[in-house]
Protein backbone atom coordinates (compact mmCIF):
# COMPACT_ATOMS: atom_id res chain seq x y z
CA UNK A 1 0.00 0.00 0.00
CA UNK A 2 1.16 3.20 -0.73
CA UNK A 3 0.62 6.61 1.39
CA UNK A 4 -3.00 6.94 -0.23
CA UNK A 5 -3.89 3.24 0.94
CA UNK A 6 -4.48 1.94 -2.25
CA UNK A 7 -2.62 -1.01 -3.83
CA UNK A 8 0.70 -0.11 -6.04
CA UNK A 9 -0.90 -0.50 -9.61
CA UNK A 10 -0.47 -3.33 -12.06
CA UNK A 11 1.83 -1.98 -14.11
CA UNK A 12 4.44 -1.05 -11.56
CA UNK A 13 4.12 -4.63 -9.85
CA UNK A 14 4.63 -6.05 -13.63
CA UNK A 15 8.08 -3.84 -13.63
CA UNK A 16 9.40 -4.56 -10.78
CA UNK A 17 8.52 -8.86 -11.42
CA UNK A 18 9.97 -8.07 -14.58
CA UNK A 19 13.45 -6.59 -13.21
CA UNK A 20 13.44 -9.60 -10.44
CA UNK A 21 13.42 -12.27 -13.62
CA UNK A 22 15.81 -9.87 -15.48
CA UNK A 23 18.19 -10.07 -12.18
CA UNK A 24 17.97 -13.75 -11.39
CA UNK A 25 19.26 -14.16 -15.42
CA UNK A 26 21.96 -11.65 -15.06
CA UNK A 27 22.95 -13.70 -11.80
CA UNK A 28 22.71 -17.12 -14.19
CA UNK A 29 24.80 -15.72 -16.94
CA UNK A 30 27.39 -14.03 -14.25
CA UNK A 31 27.96 -18.07 -12.96
CA UNK A 32 27.70 -19.06 -16.34
CA UNK A 33 30.91 -16.73 -17.28
CA UNK A 34 32.78 -17.49 -14.86
CA UNK A 35 32.81 -21.50 -15.15
CA UNK A 36 33.40 -21.84 -19.38
CA UNK A 37 36.90 -22.41 -20.84
CA UNK A 38 35.85 -20.67 -24.17
CA UNK A 39 36.50 -16.77 -24.34
CA UNK A 40 34.03 -16.21 -26.92
CA UNK A 41 31.71 -18.01 -24.67
CA UNK A 42 32.31 -16.04 -21.98
CA UNK A 43 32.19 -12.44 -23.94
CA UNK A 44 28.36 -13.86 -24.97
CA UNK A 45 27.60 -14.29 -21.04
CA UNK A 46 29.04 -11.41 -19.80
CA UNK A 47 27.40 -9.14 -22.50
CA UNK A 48 24.12 -10.59 -21.46
CA UNK A 49 24.94 -10.20 -17.85
CA UNK A 50 25.29 -6.43 -19.25
CA UNK A 51 22.21 -6.14 -21.01
CA UNK A 52 19.92 -8.09 -18.53
CA UNK A 53 21.57 -5.64 -15.65
CA UNK A 54 20.41 -2.96 -17.84
CA UNK A 55 17.06 -4.13 -18.71
CA UNK A 56 16.54 -4.47 -14.49
CA UNK A 57 17.80 -1.32 -13.77
CA UNK A 58 14.93 0.44 -16.56
CA UNK A 59 12.58 -1.45 -15.40
CA UNK A 60 12.89 -0.18 -11.73
CA UNK A 61 13.36 2.89 -12.67
CA UNK A 62 9.74 2.92 -14.82
CA UNK A 63 8.37 1.36 -11.75
CA UNK A 64 9.43 4.31 -9.54
CA UNK A 65 7.70 6.82 -11.92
Amino acid sequence: MNAVGTPPNIKQRQLLRIAQVKEKLAEKYARLAKTVSSKVRRRIYLNRVKKYTLQANNARILAGQ
